[in-house]
């Protein structure tokens, strides 16, 4: 798996960014995507530290008094699995139970 193949080259924390915060990440993540990756709005929970390889990727950051004039409504992560070479995906609930589309 592509994962497995960049684990080593994706450090636990980055010292300026730990010194910077004061303490080390509560996660790191890897997102990949090509020129079709297109963000929907939402609120990052954890500290970002975003870098760009190739390319430009836009960002509109929003106040938090803008937060009643959005209409935030929960949405639920997705699980892609491959089976006989095709790919599906399932919503997960936080409570492990697929909920109704």
């Amino acid at each position: 798996q592509l994962e497995s193949l960049l684990i080593g080259d994706v450090p636990e924390s980055i010292s300026f960014v730990d010194e910077a915060l004061g303490l080390s990440p509560e996660a790191v993540n890897l997102w990949m995507g090509d020129d079709r990756a297109v963000t929907t709005c939402h609120k990052d929970c954890f500290e970002n530290l975003y870098g760009v390889l190739r390319g430009v990727k836009h960002f509109t950051l929003l106040p938090p008094t803008s937060s009643p004039f959005l209409y935030p409504r929960p949405y639920y992560p997705r699980v892609y699995s491959s089976r006989s070479g095709q790919w599906t995906m399932e919503k997960v609930s936080p409570d492990g139970v697929s909920p109704e589309e």
